[in-house]
């Protein structure tokens, strides 16, 4: 019994170091240490993720004991019992490298934090160009992320390949991840789904597509970094390879050069001549992107001024004001942020998003037959003229009762020419873009009008915790607690009192 502790102690040491000896073996070989060391089978099983490889690896590992175990152990063995342990050894080690080959996973946390997006799903689906990721990183460190992160996307697909060189072995300064394929590269800032795919789709982009940001009405620059800035979507469009630059209508430059123009907020009025400039780009099959929110309290400055010249040819009217939901009070937030979870499921846009809307300050479009609804608020809530009154309330006579649209668009031919208006834009700034499902709704806004739809789904960042949902934690814990130690503690007393019949 000593020796079989010795042994099974030194056994599993080994199956624990292993991992360790990994970094300092060629490349080939540490494949297979990688495949023998337990520790790298137990990340997946602690990240909530059932892999059939993972399951198997264990499954083989206590069938080999045990068989060597009875073989040991039988008196009467024979040449034939070490003729099938051969055998079965051959069996599963075929069944575990056909498992390496062609892994089945199964994401069990709550939030699927494990299981890429439905967006890069489609763009590993749709991608065909080889795409390879080198990265000179701490390889203890964020190199094992990094290397988490590229088995995710290497399960999906074979055209994504990776190679991880230890900072200390080259000298280098800084840590660097670089894509790259026969079109172009592109640097990383960091490890997230986000980033990746963006990369991925930046470096395989046939062409790149310009956006332009419309200045001299008193918008917010693209550069601004502020809370009030929008300078993180311009970075993340920019990522995905898009060029962004400002704008100027009064430049006399031609407008045909750009896929989308974005017209966020503007605080002075819109001349004539730059409205038919934006309406003869719409009717061309130019796409604009209106956010506007209601002027501030004391600001003399309405939507009608800025944009109704431009949206009520195309059906969209800004009614000005600002919308407010008790419910929102009830949740600790101002009643005039609000939660919006009544979203469009037959528009791409909105039909993948899985989080509520948060869209402090917002004002309600009217919008006419034909124009399509993306979301609106909820029944309780109203459109208030004077917000600036000691107690707001409900007036029937005066405030406009919701539901509210708050976001619509209209396409002049199919999917092109079209205007996409919300009643916010407030919701791109720095400050609010990572509330619930904000960013994803103007990325898949931006995706659709590029004609892009495939980018138009579901975005899940790497970056954000997960836990198990309940179904999962109860199998889990049934499992783990109760049901393998019942058959433990069960075969233990059959197994003693079996043997003391003999």
């Amino acid at each position: 019994q000593i020796i079989s502790a010795v042994l099974t102690f030194v056994s599993l040491i080994f199956l624990w170091v292993v991992d360790w000896a990994i970094q300092s073996v060629p490349s080939g070989f540490s494949t297979i240490l990688g495949y023998v060391s337990a520790i790298k089978h137990f990340e997946y099983f602690g990240q909530g993720v059932i892999s059939l490889k993972d399951v198997l690896y264990f499954s083989s590992f206590t069938t080999l004991v045990l068989m060597l175990t009875k073989y040991f152990f039988d008196i009467n063995r024979k040449p034939k019992d070490l003729i099938k342990f051969t055998a079965m050894l051959i069996l599963l080690v075929l069944v575990n490298i056909s498992a390496n080959i062609h892994d089945l996973r199964v994401d069990i946390t709550r939030d699927r934090i494990n299981t890429l997006s439905e967006q890069t799903r489609s763009i590993l689906r749709g991608l065909k160009e080889d795409v390879h990721f080198g990265a000179i990183l701490e390889q203890s460190t964020t190199g094992q992320v990094f290397k988490r992160a590229m088995e995710q996307y290497s399960y999906y697909t074979n055209r994504i390949t990776y190679d991880v060189v230890d900072r200390k072995e080259t000298k280098s300064r800084f840590e660097s991840i670089t894509a790259s394929s026969s079109k172009r590269s592109k640097q990383l800032t960091n490890i997230s789904e986000d980033e990746i795919t963006g990369a991925i789709v930046s470096v395989s982009r046939a062409s790149s597509k310009k956006i332009g940001f419309i200045l001299d009405h008193g918008e917010t620059s693209i550069n601004d970094s502020s809370s009030e800035g929008a300078s993180f979507v311009v970075e993340k469009l920019r990522g995905y390879g898009y060029e962004v630059s400002e704008l100027s209508l009064l430049s006399g430059a031609p407008l045909d050069r750009f896929s989308l123009l974005m017209l966020v907020s503007p605080t002075k009025r819109i001349s004539d001549p730059e409205i038919n400039k934006l309406k003869k780009y719409i009717k061309k099959g130019g796409n604009i992107i209106v956010l506007s929110s209601p002027p501030l309290p004391g600001s003399n400055a309405g939507p009608q001024d800025n944009v109704n010249l431009l949206t009520a040819g195309f059906g969209v009217v800004f009614d000005g004001g600002v919308i407010i939901d008790p419910r929102s009070g009830s949740m600790g937030l101002s009643q005039a942020v609000t939660v919006v979870r009544d979203l469009a499921k037959t528009n791409l846009i909105s039909s993948n998003l899985k989080d509520p809307l948060m869209l402090p300050y917002s004002q309600s479009l009217s919008i006419k037959p034909g124009v399509n609804y993306i979301c609106r608020s909820s029944a309780s809530s109203w459109l208030d003229d004077d917000i600036n009154s000691e107690k707001i309330s409900f007036d029937e006579k005066k405030d406009k009762k919701g539901p509210l649209d708050i976001c619509s668009i209209l396409c002049v031919n199919k999917d092109k020419g079209c205007l996409l208006a919300v009643g916010n834009s407030t919701f791109i700034s720095n400050k609010y873009i990572n509330y619930g499902s904000n960013y994803d709704l103007i990325m898949n806004a931006i995706s659709f009008l590029l004609d892009e739809k495939e980018l138009a789904l579901t975005r899940t960042r790497m970056d954000k915790p997960g836990y198990f949902n309940a179904g999962s934690s109860f199998i889990v814990g049934f499992f783990a607690v109760y049901l393998i130690p019942s058959m433990m503690l069960i075969f233990g007393v059959w197994s003693y009192y079996r043997r003391r019949r003999k």
